[in-house]
Parts: C-alpha cells; structure tokens; sequence
C-alpha cells in the first residue's frame, strides 16, 4: 500500500514539497540502515581475510580507473 500511496504522490503537483518533508526520514532510515550492516559485520573474518580484501578493492579501484579513462579516450 505504500508502494502505491509513493508512486501516485509522486506523479502529483506536490512532489517537491514531499520530497522535502521526507528527505529527514530518508536520511535517518538510511543511516540507520548502514549501522545495522556495520554491525552485522564479522570483524574476525575481516581480519583473516585481509589480503584478499585489500586486493579485491585495490582491482574494481583499477578497473574503474580504466573504465573512466577508455570512456574519457572515447568521448574525446
């Protein structure tokens, strides 16, 4: 119901108040969304699986880089 009451305001001439009143809720449910993901967040794993973390991150930052670049080369 939700769903529906959202999509059917959103289509109104008041979406811009709306989404104004709601930016404050969106922003706590959303930081209050990160911390319950922190803090499911198995440290001990972290920990012993630290080299291939840092590899992983250290290969999608490379391959973003390059992503970035080719797209930059192609569009002039």
């Amino acid at each position: 119901g939700a769903f529906l009451a959202g999509m059917m305001l959103g289509e109104s001439h008041y979406r811009h108040q709306l989404e104004a009143d709601i930016r404050p809720f969106r922003d706590i449910l959303m930081g209050l969304f990160f911390v319950t993901v922190g803090m499911q967040l198995d440290i001990s794993f972290v920990v012993n699986h630290a080299g291939i973390i840092v590899v992983a991150l250290l290969g999608i930052l490379i391959l973003k880089i390059a992503v970035v670049t080719v797209s930059s080369l192609l569009m002039g």
